[in-house]
């Protein structure tokens, strides 16, 4: 796998993430929810997009498997930290919310394993030697 299509597909990772959570946050502002409930509930949504896009990376690209998957993950971690920075946060901040970043690992493991155990998952393509 090269490291554009990682870096590519990192940054597609990234905006959906970034897409849905600010709609949910957006939804859940309008529908005036407390800010526990709807911190959870931002976070829950991320946590299904992420774990979607993952699934479809991981049915397209099944041979590269976890690796690849992790190496995305890094990406991510990275562009978030310099998204915080850049925007004028601090490093506590990032630090004060660590486990967003066990939770997008935990994301791209459901992905990759819905694409593994879910029905047509074929690692290597067979040949059509058996099948006259």
């Amino acid at each position: 796998m090269s490291w554009k299509k990682t870096l590519i597909r990192a940054a597609l990772v990234y905006v959906v993430g970034a897409i849905f959570l600010v709609g949910s946050g957006y939804v859940f502002a309008v529908l005036q929810m407390p800010r526990e409930t709807a911190l959870l509930g931002e976070t829950a949504c991320l946590f299904v997009a992420r774990m979607a896009v993952y699934f479809a990376i991981a049915r397209r690209d099944a041979p590269a498997g976890f690796k690849h998957l992790l190496l995305i993950v890094v990406a991510i971690e990275v562009f978030d930290v310099i998204t915080v920075l850049v925007m004028g946060g601090s490093l506590s901040f990032v630090l004060r919310y660590w486990w967003a970043s066990a939770l997008h690992l935990l994301a791209a493991m459901g992905g990759l394993g819905a694409a593994k155990w879910g029905g047509n998952y074929h690692p290597k393509p067979k040949p059509f030697h058996d099948s006259v």
